[in-house]
């Protein structure tokens, strides 16, 4: 009989075991916490957890029993990182530490502009004098506003991280300009684009210098430098093409009953009344002159143009 007893207290105390070592390693993991990862974008970060200091290099992975705590993260030159993180049991948490530069680099940033007079806006400060100009400012992005006489402004961000130059490139303002000419087939280009269609006709042009050649047959070319200061007219009159006459000998010569001087002259195109006068003797006889051509004079008892 005492032995069977010591079997049944063996056997029932077996059955209590199991359940008893269960429990105690779910005790055991409850006490170990749940594991917080804190990682940094700088190094040599330290960290205080509800004012208590913790060392070593992050990332670092620390366990926690469930809680909210406060978190203190320092580095040198560079802002306190403050925050909280609540920790739940058996639930994995990464904090993400982002440090800020306690006092930022100043960088330069040199401004330029292809137009003349270029008055700049940088971060709502207008700045007293023209481009181009250089500007001490911490990184980061601002706004800017660029105007100039005779462009469009723009308005646009800029990134800056470091030192650097930045060009701004303004667009011309655009003005209207009315061209017409007094010859209908003639050929018009402004700045080496040729104008199509009928005249008058009005385009858009850019402020400042600008060319206007215009051709026609039988006319002298006409080239026109312009400065565009605004909106204008331009009527292009084009002049018949001279013929050139060359005198042999010394008399004088009248065309349609004006003295010409020189021993070389000009004559507009077309039928000409010519008088030659050689002390008293004179004649004179209808000549049919072409524009662009060059005429010899040679007086004989007439005289001869040829």
């Amino acid at each position: 009989m005492k032995i069977s007893n010591m079997l049944l207290v063996l056997g029932l105390g077996s059955l209590v075991m199991g359940p008893l070592f269960s429990q105690a390693s779910t005790r055991r993991q409850d006490l170990m916490g749940t594991p917080v990862t804190f990682t940094a974008n700088v190094p040599g970060v330290t960290l205080s957890i509800n004012s208590v200091d913790y060392r070593g290099a992050l990332p670092q992975t620390i366990n926690f029993q469930p809680g909210t705590y406060a978190l203190v993260a320092r580095a040198a030159g560079y802002k306190d990182f403050t925050t909280t993180f609540t920790v739940v049991q058996n639930r994995a948490l990464t904090v993400s530490i982002v440090m800020e530069p306690d006092r930022p680099s100043m960088v330069e940033v040199t401004f330029t502009s292809n137009a003349p007079n270029t008055i700049l806006t940088f971060a709502n400060s207008r700045l007293s004098r023209p481009l181009p100009q250089t500007v001490t400012t911490a990184p980061g992005t601002y706004t800017i506003r660029a105007e100039a006489p005779g462009y469009d402004p723009i308005t646009t961000t800029v990134t800056v991280s470091g030192s650097t130059t930045i060009p701004l490139n303004l667009t011309p303002s655009a003005v209207s300009l009315t061209l017409s000419t007094n010859v209908r087939q003639a050929q018009v280009t402004v700045n080496g684009q040729r104008l199509r269609g009928n005249f008058p006709q009005t385009i858009q042009l850019p402020l400042g210098p600008a060319q206007i050649v215009a051709t026609a047959p039988g006319f002298q070319d006409q080239i026109l430098n312009i400065e565009v200061t605004g909106p204008q007219t331009i009527n292009l009159v084009l002049q018949p093409l001279l013929a050139t006459v060359r005198v042999v000998g010394q008399v004088q010569v009248y065309v349609d009953g004006v003295l010409q001087q020189g021993e070389t002259f000009s004559v507009e195109p077309g039928q000409r009344q010519v008088r030659i006068v050689l002390g008293s003797l004179s004649n004179e006889q209808r000549v049919n002159f072409v524009a662009g051509r060059t005429y010899e004079l040679v007086p004989n008892l007439g005289f001869s143009v040829r």
